[in-house]
């Protein structure tokens, strides 16, 4: 039996001792600073809760120094968002989901004001084109002062959704 102090640390002497090895998590929160991947080396290793447990393995991260800003609301800096794919998707707040912001507010949806269909393409053929890097959005649905380095823009059409 090992004990260690991180489950990436568990992980990885269960890979140096080769085999079957097996893994019981207590219950507890075990974060990982990155993700998780098990690959065809990981044959035969077995992750499991000890009985009756519930073991939560998350690459979550606490955000902390949080300060009120003058127009009332909050902000905090988060240092690893600082290229573009580093960002994150959830925001928990006291063990409570919170809403990521989007605009519009409620259940509105923005629209594409221009989508064209190149000449000599079918609109079947070129919804279905990956080299599509084109679109217009209405004036007045983002203003250009907002800083969209890290944002993320859903848009629904041909009955996908794209996120860009």
């Amino acid at each position: 039996m090992v004990h260690s102090t991180t489950f990436e640390e568990t992980l990885r002497t269960a890979r140096a001792a080769g085999g079957n090895a097996h893994i019981v998590l207590k219950s507890g929160d075990y974060r990982l600073s990155r993700t998780l991947r098990l690959g065809k080396a990981d044959s035969g290793l077995v992750i499991e809760a000890a009985p009756g447990a519930k073991p939560v393995l998350s690459g979550f991260r606490d955000v902390t120094g949080w300060r009120k800003e003058e127009d009332g609301l909050w902000s905090a800096a988060v240092p690893w968002v600082t290229t573009r794919g580093k960002g994150f998707r959830s925001l928990f707040v006291n063990g409570k989901a919170r809403p990521r912001a989007r605009l519009p507010k409620g259940d509105a949806f923005f629209t594409a004001a221009k989508e064209e269909c190149p000449a000599g393409m079918s609109w079947g053929t070129w919804a279905h084109n990956t080299e599509r890097s084109r679109f217009e959005i209405a004036k007045g649905d983002i203003d250009p002062a907002w800083d969209l380095a890290n944002g993320e823009i859903i848009m629904y059409h041909f009955w996908v959704d794209s996120h860009v």
